[in-house]
């Protein structure tokens, strides 16, 4: 039956996909922070939380999905994202990183979050590489490979982006789901330019000016 091998390709895809990142997510994720997040707390605090960002959040999981994604692309079943740093692609990504910073700003206040300003540069380096860490997951893995899995961009830009909001589970839902239309916006971008760098360039903007006022 002919009909049925697409079929049969896009469920396994799909299948592969939510399996892959259930298990770094739930599985793997808690496993390595028992073994490296005593070392965490050895450091001081700035320090700490570059060492947090740097190699315990979110890295187990997007160094499996990453290989994943990259090894689904080079079996042709994930299409092309680029990860080519040119000065287009990067202007975009500041643009809209401030765009969605001065959105979030008014609907943050309206929520109640009290506004100030401090600047942290320990938590502007590690907003570098956990943001980074999480386009791979988000925007790259999740994001392509339902877009591979079902052929519609709207799904697969809500799938990534609910799922965005589910895992900042440190927030109360009405902030989670804030986070997860952020993360539709990146979608958006992400599959406007077939490029992760003016995600990664949005996301790291927008944290940047948002942790310094809240």
């Amino acid at each position: 039956m002919p009909v049925r091998i697409p079929l049969l390709k896009h469920v396994s895809i799909l299948a592969a996909v939510s399996a892959i990142f259930t298990f770094s997510n739930w599985v793997f994720f808690p496993w390595v922070v028992k073994f490296l997040g005593p070392l965490a707390k050895g450091f001081p605090p700035g320090p700490g939380l570059l060492f947090q960002h740097a190699l315990i959040s979110c890295l187990p999981q997007a160094i499996l999905c990453g290989l994943s994604a990259f090894l689904m692309r080079r079996a042709g079943l994930l299409s092309k994202l680029s990860f080519k740093i040119e000065k287009t692609p990067v202007l975009e990504g500041l643009i809209w990183g401030l765009s969605i910073a001065a959105l979030s700003v008014p609907l943050l206040r309206v929520l109640g979050m009290p506004i100030g300003f401090h600047v942290d540069p320990w938590s502007i380096a590690g907003n570098v590489f956990s943001n980074s860490y999480e386009e791979v997951i988000f925007r790259w893995f999740i994001l392509y490979g339902f877009l591979a899995g079902t052929g519609n961009r709207c799904v697969a830009i809500a799938v990534s982006a609910i799922a965005f909001g589910l895992v900042h589970d440190q927030y109360p839902l009405i902030l989670r789901a804030y986070v997860a239309a952020v993360g539709a916006a990146l979608g958006i971008l992400a599959t406007k330019r077939n490029n992760l760098i003016p995600v990664v360039v949005a996301h790291d903007v927008a944290d940047w000016i948002l942790d310094a006022l809240f």
